[in-house]
């Protein structure tokens, strides 16, 4: 029965070593895969358009257009978030502040918000963004929690010195999983205290003079 029992937690031990492998080789391939998204598309793109650009000299409405998606996609490259114009000044806005990395500027980009009624951005968080925000930290949670108990469980029973090695695979493996995870809830976290910094600082996407007569 002893035998049975150890027979069973090494091929489960083993299942797990194969998935772990498995979340790290998708994890990789997802990484190439934006990668190469970017340089045969994004960057294609923008020559694209820089193309059809220095064919037209005489200036009209359609290179003025020309000119506007250029400056938008090569924005677009530079911080990874397509936004619209008036979006994408107001993240750059952001960046001249200097509060906050790229980081987290794309992190508030996906939360900042432009309407016709409401030109001005503002934060907008829904009820599904904090429920999704943390449930996916619940998640990191409990992912964490069960490669930490595998890791350990590995090295207990595989012994040194391969033992240490591959639980200590299994628990870096499952934190990165685990970070991914939590990627929706550090981006609320992020959005919330932006929110709170507008709350504080209203004039910050008001024009010049709209800013000297509030501070009237």
């Amino acid at each position: 029965m002893l035998e049975q029992i150890q027979s069973f937690s090494n091929s489960s031990s083993a299942i797990v070593t194969a998935l772990a492998g498995v979340v790290v080789i998708l994890i990789t391939a997802l990484v190439k895969a934006l990668e190469f998204y970017d340089s045969h598309f994004v960057h294609k793109r923008y020559k694209r358009l820089k193309e059809l650009r220095s064919d037209r000299v005489v200036e009209s409405p359609f290179t003025t257009y020309l000119d506007d998606a250029i400056q938008l996609e090569g924005f677009h490259i530079a911080s990874g978030i397509r936004a619209s114009s008036v979006k994408a000044a107001a993240l750059l806005k952001l960046a001249q502040l200097g509060l906050w990395d790229r980081k987290q500027i794309r992190q508030v980009a996906k939360y900042l918000v432009i309407t016709p009624e409401n030109p001005t951005p503002f934060i907008r968080i829904r009820h599904s963004d904090v429920i999704g925000a943390w449930g996916g930290m619940l998640v990191a949670m409990i992912f964490m929690a069960v490669g930490a108990i595998l890791g350990i469980a590995v090295m207990l029973k595989a012994g040194p010195p391969y033992g240490f090695f591959i639980g200590l695979c299994l628990v870096f493996t499952f934190t990165c999983g685990s970070a991914l995870f939590a990627t929706g809830y550090n981006e609320y976290k992020n959005a919330k205290r932006f929110e709170q910094y507008l709350s504080a600082h209203p004039e910050t996407f008001l024009p010049p003079q709209n800013r000297e007569s509030t501070a009237e």
